[in-house]
């Protein structure tokens, strides 16, 4: 669902504004510019000369569009949306294959989980109430229906380290189509909302492509009959439409 890939857009752009890559303002979270859309970070995003470098990646989750009884009408849906935030303190360790790679760091210290905890807290903060949340919430979404956060432990290992998947379900607007060339709304109005040189912008500005005009063949003629197993025979002779009760011509 596209309303789902546009919510987590405007996410991206909120936690990591397009100022604070530019370097005018400072991003909103402990992550900084280290937010992710849909990936796991990488060796060169942390910072190796710190014990650890918070990051934030955004994944877009279930999404679904509901009609909204049996007597309604096609375009009358509920639609819902879920993203999922995963916010960790990232470390460089040995691989497998011996080089090395990132994972979360183990939590042993305190300290360090707090930092997680208020590193969650921003990213809710920023998108629910915040002013660099705004955008987002222009997406007519409302406050989230659910919120859950869910430590990352392996407990038969005795294992728990400091990374926290969380989860945000959203009523959303489903997605509008028209004819025209374009996106859907509400991704069409979110494009024209994005600052110019974001990524967002960048990723929508190359799906806007996709949607080409739809050409549709205009309705000239209504054939009606009383006999329910007519079939019009254009090649019929002498007249195709024999046993015909009615012929609409449209103007």
């Amino acid at each position: 669902m596209l309303f789902s890939t546009a919510l987590r857009l405007a996410a991206i752009e909120c936690l990591c504004p397009t100022s604070a890559l530019a370097g005018s303002t400072t991003a909103p979270t402990l992550a900084g510019l280290n937010v992710l859309d849909s990936k796991r970070p990488a060796i060169g995003d942390l910072d190796l000369s710190k014990p650890y470098t918070p990051v934030v990646s955004i994944y877009s989750g279930e999404a679904t569009s509901t009609l909204r009884g049996p007597a309604a009408a096609s375009n009358d849906r509920a639609a819902m949306a879920t993203l999922e935030f995963v916010a960790e303190l990232a470390e460089s360790i040995k691989g497998e294959d011996g080089g090395p790679t990132v994972d979360a760091i183990v939590a042993t210290d305190p300290e360090a989980l707090i930092v997680l905890d208020a590193l969650v807290a921003q990213i809710r903060r920023t998108l629910e109430y915040g002013p660099d949340g705004a955008l987002f919430r222009k997406m007519r979404i409302g406050s989230p229906i659910e919120i859950s956060c869910e430590p990352h432990a392996v407990p038969e290992l005795d294992l728990r380290f400091c990374r926290i998947f969380m989860t945000m379900t959203f009523h959303a607007p489903d997605d509008v189509y028209a004819d025209a060339a374009g996106l859907p709304e509400p991704a069409a109005t979110l494009l024209a909302n994005l600052p110019n040189g974001s990524y967002a912008k960048a990723r929508l500005t190359a799906l806007e492509a996709a949607f080409t005009q739809i050409t549709r063949t205009d309705l000239t003629e209504i054939t009606m009959s009383t006999d329910p197993d007519f079939e019009p025979d254009p090649e019929a002779e002498p007249d195709p439409y024999a046993g015909v009760t009615a012929v609409i011509t449209l103007e």
